[in-house]
């Protein structure tokens, strides 16, 4: 998914993305935010959300 603004990508209806961090730099999520390699994505949902949120990043 790197390279896609998060509206492009189909998350589960129990997550929220909360923040991304790129480096040193600490971002709130938009739709129009773009998904980079390397970032690390802060998020919160139910277990089944979040599994599917590792499904859908970590890949």
């Amino acid at each position: 998914y790197a390279g896609k603004q998060i509206s492009e990508i189909s998350l589960p209806n129990n997550a929220l993305l909360i923040a991304i961090y790129n480096d040193d730099e600490l971002m709130i999520p938009h739709g129009d935010t773009l998904i980079e390699a390397g970032q690390d994505i802060l998020a919160f949902g139910d277990e089944q959300a979040i599994g599917k949120l590792n499904e859908i990043f970590v890949s």
